[in-house]
């Protein structure tokens, strides 16, 4: 079998999905009760979308999806940290940087189910609020869905290098936690400074700040600055393997 297959058997899917939605469910639950408690009457009929959009992926983005990605990484290497095999996959040739990769990419697969739902959510609010949107609205919203990717993966592969030098849930999840205390001092020193910081790569990408599309230099910058952080924690999360092994 491929690595992926064996990762993917391996991965604690449900347990996963279901601190997923429930993550997805409290941050839903803040975001509603703001949006429709203060904020619905404050926009016009034609900006209430967008509004809704950024009450909802804001909480989601740069609160608790950090700390659930945090929970989901771990349970992907929780296994090899309770059998200590790790030693035993280097004995027997297991290529480690296969490995981070398969437990990256199953990681990421259950972060996008997970984002499925999200979109779910938003749209289920959409249609109960009967809130009026247009076309192009629809088509942005789902464009973003690739810049969450690519943001996602950004954030998998920190919390991977992150939990294999801690080999600790708490210790992820409290460094998670302080860069999410840190990404939201950056957005009142300058927010400016947001777009260099991992951890508030995610809320950038879901444009949870401000409903405007990229320009085509800020989407270069994007990508460029995640492409950096992808290949440079999968790079530490291998040497750290290594190292364990």
């Amino acid at each position: 079998m491929s690595y992926l297959t064996i990762e993917w058997l391996k991965l604690k899917k449900a347990a996963s999905l279901g601190i997923g939605i429930i993550f997805i469910l409290f941050s839903s639950i803040i975001g509603l009760a703001i949006f429709f408690g203060a904020a619905y009457n404050m926009y016009q009929p034609n900006e209430r979308f967008m509004a809704l959009w950024l009450q909802l992926s804001f909480y989601y983005s740069q609160l608790f999806f950090l700390i659930m990605i945090s929970i989901i990484v771990y349970l992907a290497l929780s296994e090899e940290f309770a059998r200590k095999n790790l030693a035993f996959l280097r004995a027997n040739n297991f290529s480690m940087p296969k490995l981070i990769l398969a437990k990256a990419i199953n990681v990421f697969f259950i972060t996008i189910l997970l984002q499925l739902i999200f979109y779910a959510v938003f749209f289920g609010a959409v249609k109960f609020a009967n809130i009026s949107y247009q076309v192009k609205e629809i088509q942005q919203v789902f464009q973003w869905l690739l810049n969450f990717a690519v943001a996602s993966m950004t954030l998998i592969f920190t919390q991977l290098f992150i939990t294999l030098k801690t080999k600790s849930l708490s210790k992820s999840i409290g460094i998670a936690t302080l860069g999410m205390i840190i990404g939201f001092i950056l957005l009142f020193i300058n927010k400016n400074l947001t777009n260099f910081f991992p951890y508030s790569q995610v809320q950038i990408a879901m444009h949870a700040r401000s409903g405007a599309p990229f320009t085509i230099r800020e989407s270069l910058r994007f990508f460029m600055v995640n492409s950096l952080y992808i290949f440079l924690f999968y790079w530490l999360s291998c040497r750290e393997l290594r190292k364990e092994a």
